[in-house]
């Protein structure tokens, strides 16, 4: 099970809880305070989202073997968070496309293993709803 546990600081940080583990801090991106988990597939891969050294929140994906890999973004965007994983590592989650609003919008996004991030768009819409898997 993933998801996230306040610190003795004050911020959030995700966490991985297992039988032989226990909670387990996954930590945050780096230069980066508070991190979130929101999905994680049946071979332990997490994703979420961290604060980041831009300031703005980015989609991660953790693996016991790499630790936390910062997604990025769509292209144009600033914010980002993934939402689910399935165990073919696809991830789906939301980004923003427009850095200089004061609105910002939001599209779906689905990131295929070595096949980049997609931006699915949206409905007619500004902004896709969240999506999982």
């Amino acid at each position: 099970m993933a998801g996230f546990s306040g610190t003795a600081d004050g911020n959030e940080h995700a966490v991985l809880l297992s039988l032989h583990h226990g909670v387990q801090d996954l930590g945050v991106l780096s230069k980066a305070t508070s991190s979130d988990a929101y999905g994680i597939n049946d071979f332990g891969v997490v994703v979420g989202d961290s604060s980041s050294s831009s300031g703005f929140d980015h989609a991660f994906v953790w693996t016991s073997f790499t630790r936390m890999v910062d997604l990025g973004t769509l292209p144009g965007g600033t914010i980002s968070r993934a939402t689910a994983i399935n165990d073919a590592e696809t991830i789906v989650g939301f980004s923003t496309i427009n850095k200089n609003s004061q609105v910002h919008t939001y599209h779906a996004f689905l990131l295929a293993p070595f096949g980049g991030i997609h931006d699915l768009g949206t409905l007619r819409g500004r902004t896709t709803a969240t999506v999982t898997q």
